[in-house]
């Protein structure tokens, strides 16, 4: 958790079977290291105010590559010189980012993933506002297809 970040890649994986892509991030922890999180469905804790729908788990795994194969678009945001993962990591929990649900068919990682890129910008994690707005455009389109798909809403709850 005390490694040293040098970019975050917001990634949007494989298109799904029902639509859309799973979007995580990438913590550049070096050449060939990345710190990622992903927020997933868990299907197995019962969610709290989407009817149907499950608690996710917040995975916080150390990877020998900077994101993944499946990669289907990649947006690179850059960071103030010093951050390390715990910056990320206590943040999300501070706000409480961790206790997030999803949808009965498991969707609501963009959502997530989209409102985590608006915590880290106003928090002062990322710098870059084209950056940001890249990824934030870049969520609301399905890859590799290119075409709008709007998000989905997950839930946060206490």
């Amino acid at each position: 958790m005390n490694l040293d970040v040098y970019c975050v890649y917001a990634v949007g994986h494989s298109k799904l079977d029902q639509g859309g892509n799973h979007w995580c991030f990438y913590l550049d922890v070096d050449d060939n290291h990345s710190v990622r999180i992903d927020m997933t469905p868990s299907y197995a804790i019962p969610g709290s105010n989407i009817p149907g729908g499950s608690k996710g788990i917040m995975l916080i795994t150390l990877l020998p590559y900077l994101y993944s194969r499946s990669s289907e678009k990649v947006v690179r945001l850059d960071v103030p010189a010093g951050v390390r993962v715990h910056n990320f990591v206590n943040l999300l929990v501070r706000e409480k980012r961790h206790q997030y649900e999803f949808t009965e068919d498991g969707k609501g990682c963009r959502y997530w993933t989209d409102h985590q890129i608006t915590l880290f910008q106003r928090s002062g994690l990322v710098v870059d506002p084209s950056q940001v707005t890249e990824a934030r455009d870049s969520i609301l389109t399905q890859y590799p297809d290119q075409v709008p798909y709007p998000l989905v809403l997950g839930s946060y709850y206490a």
